[in-house]
């Protein structure tokens, strides 16, 4: 589970969380629409890095070592190429996407990978544990996964 609204209007590790990053972006991506408008096509955001280097923080390098190698690489994936047009995250600005995440509950326990879509969303854990209850036969999402 991503939560992309969150990524995209706060930044990844919630370093860009003021009404003032995100206007700026706002602003920087409605631009960027009306130069694509003007030139007939969607410029890319890039994909995943090409080259790893060791400076990288870690989940870049997981992304790489998925999306870059047979593992996970598809012609048509946007992560493994050219990247989602730059002006596709404009609608994440606002909107609450995970704003009935209490009421998840997932039928498959554990997760025995460290599957990034488990590492990310941490400070979303709390809230799926909340309401299990009222769904027999129904756990959330735990992980085994560790940092390096």
């Amino acid at each position: 589970m991503y939560d992309m609204s969150r990524v995209n209007a706060n930044g990844y590790f919630d370093m860009e969380n003021t009404a003032d990053d995100r206007f700026k972006k706002r602003v920087a991506l409605s631009g960027q629409r009306t130069k694509d408008y003007a030139c007939g096509t969607y410029e890319r955001d890039g994909g995943v890095v090409e080259t790893v280097t060791d400076d990288l923080p870690l989940f870049v390098k997981q992304y790489h070592a998925y999306y870059k190698t047979p593992r996970g690489y598809h012609r048509r994936s946007p992560n493994s190429n050219g990247g989602i047009n730059k002006t596709a995250v404009l609608s994440f600005l606002s909107m609450p996407l995970l704003a009935y995440v209490d009421e998840i509950c997932l039928s498959m326990g554990k997760m025995p990978i460290p599957a990034i879509s488990v590492k990310m969303p941490v400070s979303v854990r709390p809230a799926t544990t909340k309401n299990c209850s009222l769904f027999p036969g129904r756990t959330t999402v735990t992980s085994t996964t560790t940092s390096k």
